[in-house]
C-alpha cells in the first residue's frame, strides 16, 4: 500500500524550510510521496493570503522534487479548516493509500487544541518533523511571519525562498514586496 505523507500548513508565504522539511519526510523509511497541503482557512482564525496564491506558490516551491507535490485537496474536501475533517475525507476518498501526517516539533505542544486529535493519530499517523530551535533539528531556522516582514520592510529574502516563488511573490505585490518597490521608485524620482 502506497503511503503518502501529508504536510499541512498556510504556507504564507512556503519557504526554504518548508522544501527541507517535505525532503526530509521523504526521506522516512516507508514514505512514498508527501503531499504539501496549504489550509484553505486556518483552524484558528489566522488571516491568510488569497488560497490561490499560497497554492501556487508552493507548486512552485516543489516543482521538480520527485515525490512531493502540492495539492489542493482542502478545497475539494470542503473543508471547516479541521484536519480531522480533512483526515475523515482523504481516508474515505483514498482506500488505497495509507496516510501519516507531518507536524513540526514545535506544533505538537498545541495539539491538544485541535479537534479530536486522538482521531487525527489514528486516521493518519503522526509524523514528527524537526523544527529549528528544538531539539535534534536539521532543518533552516525560518518561518513565514518573519519573512512576511522582511517583504514589507523591502529586505532581502532570497536566503529564505527559492528564486520562483521569491519571484512569484513580486509579480503579484505579495506581502507588500512590490509596494515599497513602486513607492521607493516614486520618491526617486522626487529626490
Amino acid at each position: 500500500m502506497t503511503t503518502i505523507a501529508l504536510l499541512g500548513g498556510s504556507f504564507d508565504p512556503p519557504h526554504l524550510g518548508h522544501l527541507a522539511g517535505a525532503k526530509w519526510v521523504l526521506r522516512q523509511s516507508g514514505i512514498d510521496e508527501v503531499w504539501l497541503l496549504p489550509a484553505l482557512k486556518h483552524g484558528f482564525g489566522k488571516n491568510l493570503t488569497p488560497f490561490k496564491d499560497r497554492m501556487e506558490m508552493t507548486r512552485l516551491l516543489v516543482k521538480g522534487v520527485s515525490g512531493a507535490s502540492a495539492s489542493d485537496v482542502e478545497t475539494k474536501a470542503g473543508s471547516s479548516g479541521r484536519t480531522v475533517d480533512l483526515l475523515e475525507y482523504l481516508t474515505k476518498r483514498y482506500p488505497q493509500f495509507k496516510f501519516r501526517f507531518a507536524v513540526g516539533t514545535d506544533i505538537l505542544a498545541d495539539l491538544h487544541k485541535w479537534k479530536d486529535p486522538e482521531r487525527v493519530k489514528e486516521l493518519a499517523p503522526l509524523l514528527v518533523v524537526p523544527r529549528a530551535g528544538y531539539a535534534a533539528s536539521e532543518l533552516p531556522e525560518v518561518s513565514s511571519s518573519q519573512i512576511r516582514t522582511a517583504l514589507a520592510d523591502g529586505s532581502d529574502v532570497s536566503a529564505w525562498l527559492t528564486p520562483e516563488v521569491e519571484k512569484y511573490i513580486r509579480a503579484h505585490g505579495l506581502y507588500g514586496a512590490s509596494v515599497r518597490e513602486r513607492m521607493e521608485r516614486l520618491l526617486a524620482n522626487y529626490l
